[in-house]
């Protein structure tokens, strides 16, 4: 994030603060608004949808960078309380699993990183078979780039630079809700395995089972106050929902002649529909996987030895099991459930909005 202008250091603040308003001034805010302005100015339909679908794409991205500025003290507490819950695990089995899960996470990013990658480099591919000048996404610029070369490599050099950067917030956008509910999975599994393992200790008595049940409960709070700040990033999840709604038919602009019709742009259209699809899906994996870990928190709670605890370590057991028995469920925007079946439903109105436009178009 510091890379996007997001997370000022501690020294040279003034100065990141100049290249934090020049980089969004100059790529997050007049990016998509150049792409507007030169929507007003196309004269066929083709291009005019083609065009607003890529407009709405940037602002979205913006948009979810702009959130992502706005909550960025909650990010900072996340990791705080992520560091703390670090601290209490103490079983070596229970480290091993937590190392899997960041291991996970890591080639979860990398994959993502990869696939993003691959669209820069499909986005520039066709300019090098492109028979006359073009840009890489139609866009209005107060200088006539047709007449002159310098000012034609300035400008295609600013789309360059420019997708770059959005992918590159995209990636950080669409991967981070689904790595920070994956790590949440695992540390419920870890306390589920803490809660377990209280009562069958033969040299700890009752009143460090009971600390220990409380310890428990703390660390539950812990990752309920990680899912509640998680909840608000789940609006980026509705976006990308959007997103897909509104920018695959974008796929009408390498049939409507905005691009060179060859095999690398037929592969690009394939690529950049299963990189948009499986983004999402992850995404909305990784909450129905969190929303289940929790349906076997209270099932812990009973396999713990209670039966030979006394009635002070019962009563807080039976309070802890009440509050754990709801599933931590993700909703977007308050309303809208993110788990695959509501997936399923945004790629059906999906396609249905893009017959509509192939029909228009």
């Amino acid at each position: 994030m510091r890379i996007l202008g997001l997370d000022p250091p501690e020294k040279y603040r003034v100065l990141y603060q100049v290249y934090s308003i020049c980089l969004n001034t100059t790529i997050t805010f007049y990016y998509p608004l150049s792409m507007f302005i030169n929507m007003f100015l196309l004269d066929k339909k083709k291009e005019v949808v083609s065009n607003l679908t890529l407009t709405i794409s940037m602002v979205v991205c913006g948009m979810k960078t702009f959130n992502n500025y706005l909550k960025r003290k909650e990010l900072w507490k996340i990791r705080e309380y992520l560091v703390q819950l670090d601290s209490e695990v103490k079983f070596e089995v229970d480290k091993e699993y937590l190392e899997y899960m960041e291991k996970v996470s890591f080639r979860y990013f990398v994959l993502y990183a990869s696939m993003y990658g691959l669209v820069i480099a499909t986005c520039e591919f066709p300019m090098l078979f492109a028979t006359e000048s073009r840009l890489l996404y139609p866009a209005w610029f107060p200088w006539d780039w047709k007449k002159s070369s310098r000012t034609y490599v300035a400008i295609h050099s600013y789309q360059l630079i420019g997708i770059i950067i959005q992918i590159y917030q995209n990636l950080l956008n669409d991967t981070l809700p689904g790595i920070l509910m994956w790590l949440l999975k695992g540390y419920l599994h870890v306390q589920e395995a803490r809660i377990e393992r209280i009562g069958y200790d033969e040299n700890a008595s009752d009143e460090e089972n009971y600390n220990e049940l409380v310890a428990c409960v703390k660390s539950h709070k812990i990752c309920s106050m990680c899912r509640l700040l998680v909840y608000r990033y789940a609006f980026l999840c509705q976006l990308n929902g959007c997103g897909e709604l509104t920018n695959r038919p974008h796929t009408q602009i390498m049939r409507h002649g905005q691009l060179i019709n060859c095999g690398i742009f037929r592969l690009s259209k394939a690529k950049t529909l299963l990189y948009a699809k499986s983004k999402v899906t992850n995404s909305m994996q990784k909450s129905n996987e969190m929303a289940d870990e929790t349906y076997h928190f209270t099932t812990a709670l009973y396999q713990c030895n209670w039966m030979d605890q006394n009635l002070k370590f019962r009563k807080v057991l039976i309070i802890f099991m009440q509050h754990s028995q709801k599933p931590w469920t993700i909703f977007a925007g308050g309303v809208i459930g993110v788990t695959l079946s509501t997936w399923m439903t945004v790629l059906k109105s999906a396609y249905s909005l893009f017959a509509v436009l192939n029909r228009v178009a």
